[in-house]
């Protein structure tokens, strides 16, 4: 499932910056947060299960995106959990929740 969203206000961005910040917030909902095309490919073969993608497709080649979310659904597929949530933000927004610099226009919210 794909959605767009352009707003901080957003409740999906709010818990985004909420797991970011706060250990209680990751321990509660069971996710964490990881940065980066490379670190998410890490997570993904360490078995790790991908909740939702926050991409910038005006920062991530169209090519990089496609690898990571089949990646992704090969995961998903594996524990039989069809629900990856892609979220697309501008790169106004993406500046405001990314933590470093560089980290290739992908976001995600981890399992």
């Amino acid at each position: 499932m794909t959605e767009t969203i352009t707003s901080a206000q957003n409740p999906k961005i709010k818990e985004l910056l909420a797991l970011q910040e706060k250990s209680r917030a990751r321990r509660e909902k069971g996710l964490f947060v990881v940065e980066g095309r490379r670190e998410l490919g890490h997570c993904l073969d360490a078995g790790f299960i991908p909740d939702t993608l926050f991409v910038c497709r005006e920062i991530i080649s169209d090519t990089d995106l496609d690898d990571i979310i089949g990646k992704a659904e090969d995961v998903m597929h594996k524990v039989q959990d069809p629900d990856l949530q892609v979220i697309e933000i501008p790169a106004a927004l993406y500046d405001k929740v990314a933590y470093r610099g560089g980290t290739e226009g992908i976001i995600a919210e981890m399992k």
